[in-house]
């Protein structure tokens, strides 16, 4: 089953007294006042599926489900995500490093809006994050249902890579013709130019394959003869050309040519959510 709940926020400490009375019981006193309130723990509500706690909407394999509630100072909308393995790793490990250089987070385009009934989007006023999911308060009314939440959709990754040689030109020197591709399950990766800086600096073109998954970028690493691995440097994108650097020592390497991996494939998947809220939750 699904858990649906807030994470606790340790700033709350600096507020609140938190007091041990018994099994699942405690005493709950806000600094600077007398009076104590006692709370009990209560086992979570649980749901069998997202369909089964909210609005829902599945695309590829990958569920959104949404409520809202009415508050005094606006809506608070609810989302929660049930995704598949492909994009799960995406938006579950955010600090990763590794996953955080190539543009595959929805917040980093804000895809994500709330229309009322009338379609006007309605201005959010705060994001907060919740385990699996946010919550959004938005500027809005009873007046405003059915509210209708839209998400653009998700990327996905998987563990398949692929090792290709690049030729080292001479310094200052720049190559764009005879360079290698990769072709991997949902795109083809195609290294358009190599220059040699203080590094190796290249630009790369990653083409789609029809489908209902296109892949968009991919990352890049060097091992060296020790083992070690050197992952690819600063990263930026113009339009549909990626430019890349590999931090790798090209005085440390005899031959002509370096192997580079890459790796950490990144997809769309297509698949746009529109959710229709009907009605706000009634609070019990």
């Amino acid at each position: 089953g699904i858990t649906v709940y807030d994470e606790f926020h340790t700033e709350c400490e600096e507020y609140l007294y938190l007091e041990e009375k018994g099994i699942d019981t405690y005493y709950l006193q806000v600094k600077g006042f007398d009076e104590k309130f006692t709370v009990k723990a209560v086992e979570p509500k649980r749901f069998d599926s997202l369909e089964e706690w909210g609005y829902a909407q599945e695309q590829n394999g990958n569920t959104i489900a949404a409520q809202a509630f009415l508050r005094e100072d606006g809506i608070m909308l609810e989302y929660y995500r049930d995704l598949t393995e492909e994009a799960a790793p995406l938006y579950e490990d955010r600090g990763n490093f590794e996953y955080t250089i190539i543009p595959n987070h929805y917040e980093m385009m804000n895809p994500r809006c709330v229309r009322n009934k009338d379609k006007k989007e309605l201005r959010i006023e705060m994001v907060e994050r919740k385990m699996n999911g946010y919550g959004m308060l938005v500027d809005g009314t009873a007046e405003d249902f059915p509210l209708e939440f839209y998400f653009s959709g998700f990327s996905g990754t998987s563990g398949e890579e692929h090792t290709i040689s690049i030729p080292i030109p001479e310094m200052g020197a720049k190559l764009t013709e005879n360079l290698p591709k990769a072709e991997f399950e949902y795109g083809v990766v195609e290294i358009l130019s190599v220059e040699r800086t203080g590094g190796l600096e290249f630009n790369y073109a990653a083409t789609a394959k029809e489908g209902p998954r296109q892949m968009y970028a991919v990352q890049m690493k060097t091992v060296d003869e020790a083992g070690k691995t050197h992952l690819g440097g600063s990263w930026d994108m113009d339009g549909e050309v990626i430019h890349g650097e590999v931090n790798v020592n090209i005085d440390d390497i005899a031959e002509n040519a370096v192997d580079i991996v890459l790796y950490n494939p990144s997809h769309w998947i297509e698949g746009e959510y529109n959710i229709i809220i009907e009605k706000p939750v009634e609070m019990e």
